[in-house]
């Protein structure tokens, strides 16, 4: 049974929880109970329906919400509507309000039919389109518009150049420089069959204005396998593309100039793309020349104390080492102008220090060699310590640590390990030599994600060839793997690209959960996923400005204080949200309450203040006076002491502190 709940201003009449056992399956006075139950939440249903539509202008109507699972969305995915703009002169709905929902809230259309169907019964409701294809424009796709690369194997272009029109257009902003993150990764539909996708993505490289990296698909591959040319898979892209880097985009009579800032492929992708050695290979590494060695039945890359020579564009055109190359087929992408093909690729930090160095880190730890594995019980100290940070993670992480043992963690955990909770949970539990490893690795990536620590990239160099040479000497010089050496060149992305977030595949591997999303069948999932984004298009292509206000929100007001005498009359709330620094503070919750200073201050808040008089925003809390920084050479716990109550205006907060006792 599927209800529709209207909410109002006026309180609800509670509808029952139905039962969703099969009444012929249970005892005759549940029967009784359950049909019951349902004929009471229809009859409730209905007169909510009735009473709404016939009293739309009487009382307010907030918001009229079905969900695929007949439940009330929560209030965060609520649209709020109002009867001046819901209805027409005539008493007619307006269908831009359903459709817009209808597409952010991803509602399937047999759902969205059955919608339908019951609001054209009542008042009000009739103009409504009977099928959400009317109501959601969704197109028809010419044949023509879909390109059949192989048998088997087919492409859609979506466009690079229409996708920046419609971008800085709703942004109404025109920048100096465009500059292009690409992104290509294969995507499995589902385990029981080959069926698998390979999006070309991209998002443009955030700048004073644009805060965020929004990913858009530029073409879309679907086949049995990878795709069997990688120059017929690129055409589309590179043409359109070659053009945009030749003559710019034109925005509003202006020429933009347009350049690739960045391509961000793993390095099986890189690999299968450049038609060069894998991975696995003796020549693979993509900056230098250094030759692998077979030891063990593994393919590794020994520590030198002078690195090889490093690659170039021109030697990589001419083909100068024969061995990197496993075909002589030309590349496609070299038709790229002004593009530096070894550059321009980045040594994506996810795959690499996440998924690769760091998870190789724990499986030896716990299933490495006896020298360096952990007893069981070291291995539960850890997860114990994991288990007691969590309160203390901020919200800003998407996921709270678990316990060792789950070593197919997710890049986000892996990341977190190693940047914030690895020295605290690991000190005591590694022996001294494997922990001072792990803490060199910790500080030199700690530097190269920080955009304001470039200052000490020859420090970080050198630590991170410490490392190196110091795993290969604890670990075993045959497991120094294609990842281990590629740490020895992150260093020099550092030089081209800035810090490493700049260039990492995270937005992109975090857009990939979206083509599932819009699969509704096995059967022809190119085509889905296409008129998905098309209705996605149409049902937004109105929105005059999409760019987020970066002014500050604020929530769950109150009255518990600290109220300071410095300030007669204020709005106190308990949270606080900095859109321009994606920060949110709250009072009530210990791990969001510290945050940073532009004077290198570590504060506490206890109340968050809107001052009536002048309308700044300003936040009251303790200070950290005292601190005893932890320093891996020297290992001490970091001391504090609060001792001072002090002011915070918000232009003056810098950072969220991850703050860990």
């Amino acid at each position: 049974m599927k209800c529709l709940y209207i909410k109002t201003s006026i309180k609800m009449p509670k509808i029952n929880k139905i039962s969703r056992r099969n009444p012929s399956n249970v005892s005759l006075r549940t029967r009784r109970r359950i049909i019951q139950m349902q004929n009471q939440d229809a009859k409730i249903a209905n007169n909510l329906v009735q009473s709404s539509a016939e009293n739309s202008f009487k009382s307010p109507l907030n918001a009229a919400h079905i969900s695929a699972n007949s439940s009330i969305l929560s209030d965060n995915n609520e649209t709020q509507f109002s009867d001046n703009n819901l209805f027409n002169s005539d008493n007619t709905v307006e269908t831009q309000f359903f459709d817009k929902w209808a597409v952010k809230c991803k509602i399937p259309q047999c759902h969205l039919n059955e919608l339908l169907v019951i609001l054209r019964k009542h008042k009000g409701f009739e103009e409504l389109p009977k099928d959400s294809r009317t109501l959601l424009q969704t197109p028809k796709i010419n044949i023509n518009q879909i390109r059949l690369v192989n048998p088997n194997e087919k492409y859609f272009h979506f466009g690079l150049t229409n996708y920046l029109l419609t971008f800085f257009s709703n942004l109404n902003y025109i920048p100096n420089e465009i500059q292009l993150v690409i992104g290509v990764d294969g995507l499995p539909i589902s385990h029981s069959s080959n069926s698998q996708l390979w999006p070309i993505l991209a998002y443009v490289k955030p700048d004073s204005y644009i805060k965020t990296k929004k990913v858009f698909p530029i073409g879309l591959f679907w086949g049995k396998s990878k795709p069997t040319d990688v120059n017929e898979f690129l055409y589309d892209f590179i043409v359109e593309t070659k053009l945009l880097l030749t003559d710019g985009l034109k925005i509003n009579q202006s020429s933009v100039p347009v350049s690739i800032f960045a391509i961000c492929w793993d390095a099986p992708a890189k690999s299968f793309m450049t038609k060069t050695k894998g991975h696995t290979g003796l020549a693979s590494c993509s900056k230098c020349t250094q030759e692998g060695v077979f030891l063990c039945n593994r393919t590794c890359f020994p520590y030198k104390e002078n690195m090889s020579t490093l690659r170039t564009h021109d030697s990589f055109v001419l083909r100068t080492h024969e061995d990197y190359h496993i075909t002589n087929m030309n590349i496609i992408l070299l038709d790229l102008p002004n593009f530096n093909i070894v550059e321009k690729f980045s040594l994506d930090y996810m795959h690499l220090t996440c998924l690769g160095v760091m998870r190789k880190l724990i499986l030896l730890w716990m299933k490495g060699p006896l020298s360096v594995r952990l007893p069981s019980s070291k291995i539960k100290l850890i997860s114990s310590n994991l288990r007691s940070i969590k309160n203390n993670i901020p919200v800003e992480f998407c996921r709270k640590p678990r316990d060792l043992e789950e070593i197919g963690r997710k890049a986000t955990e892996l990341r977190q390990f190693l940047i914030y909770s690895g020295p605290l949970v690991l000190k005591d539990c590694l022996s001294e030599k494997c922990y001072m490893n792990f803490m060199v690795f910790h500080i030199s990536m700690v530097i190269l994600i920080s955009p304001n620590l470039g200052k000490y990239l020859e420090f970080a160099q050198g630590l991170l060839n410490y490392f190196v040479k110091s795993f290969q000497v604890i670990y075993g010089k045959h497991l120094t793997s294609h990842n281990i050496h590629g740490l020895l060149h992150l260093c020099q992305d550092y030089k081209l690209f800035g810090p490493l977030d700049n260039v990492s595949c995270f937005p992109f591997e975090n857009f990939m959960k979206t083509f599932k999303a819009m699969l509704r069948k096995h059967e022809k999932p190119l085509e889905q996923i296409v008129k998905r984004f098309k209705e996605i298009d149409i049902n937004t292509s109105n929105n005059p400005n999409t760019y987020q206000d970066e002014s500050p929100i604020l929530k769950s007001q109150h009255n518990n204080g600290p109220l300071p005498n410095t300030i007669l009359q204020g709005n106190q709330y308990k949270t606080l949200i900095l859109t321009n620094k994606l920060i949110t503070i709250k009072i009530d919750k210990d791990s969001d309450s510290y945050f940073g200073t532009l004077n290198n201050d570590v504060v506490k808040v206890f109340n968050i203040i809107k001052d009536l008089n002048t309308g700044q925003i300003v936040t009251v809390g303790k200070i950290f006076t005292k601190k005893t920084f932890y320093t891996f050479l020297n290992p001490m716990v970091m001391t504090v002491i609060i001792i001072l109550l002090c002011l915070y205006y918000i232009l003056m907060i810098t950072n969220k502190n991850l703050v860990l006792f």
